[in-house]
């Protein structure tokens, strides 16, 4: 195997690197695209939480979708050298309201339920809101959020309409409609994972 422009032979050694190279390229490929575009890794991750099907086998593609979206944001800030937590307001009542959901859970024997519920109640809003933050800075990725959140809320308007009115051909997706899944107010359920959390009063 010649080099195109020279007569001699390439070294096993120089092939061995550059097919090395290449291989570390086409790997790194996938976190690239991550890191270059995390407004579309941001919404595509809200998406997966909105849309996930919660009784089927890969009911986890929210939570991959998660931590792909906190390894890309994180590795942006990292080259990016930006600051990756940015303190605001909300910052210190979120965290007290975690810890002491943790506090809570800590002290009572180990229960899955109650763990993936407190994720869902604090730890994901919170990790969300400060990654919100390290995202959508420029003007351009705010107004792809706000474009989302339109058309969100014209999803979840049509889909209650046409609850109300009878038109459940027109609901998607379809396993909204099984009150077989999930928890409802209407059937009798054990659920004491949610009597576990802290319960702040409100005054």
């Amino acid at each position: 195997m010649t080099s195109p422009g020279s007569g001699r032979m390439r070294s096993p050694v120089a092939w061995a690197s550059e097919a090395a190279w290449d291989g570390m390229g086409m790997g790194l490929r996938p976190l690239h695209a991550m890191v270059a575009a995390p407004a579309a890794l941001f919404l595509v991750a809200l998406t997966a939480m909105l849309l996930r099907h919660p009784d089927v086998p890969f009911y986890e593609i929210d939570r991959v979708a998660f931590a792909l979206l906190v390894v890309g944001v994180a590795v942006r800030a990292v080259v990016k050298r930006d600051q990756l937590l940015v303190v605001e307001r909300a910052t210190w009542p979120m965290i007290g309201l975690t810890l002491l959901a943790v506090a809570s859970v800590i002290a009572q024997p180990f229960d899955n339920q109650t763990w993936c519920l407190l994720a869902a109640k604090f730890i994901v809003p919170f990790a969300l809101f400060h990654l919100a933050g390290l995202v959508f800075r420029e003007e351009r990725r705010l107004r792809q959020f706000e474009m989302f959140s339109l058309v969100v809320l014209a999803y979840l308007c049509f889909t209650a309409i046409a609850f109300l009115v009878g038109a459940r051909s027109l609901i998607f997706p379809r396993f909204i409609l099984d009150e077989g899944l999930g928890y409802h107010v209407d059937r009798p359920r054990e659920r004491p994972a949610q009597t576990d959390l802290v319960q702040v009063p409100i005054r």
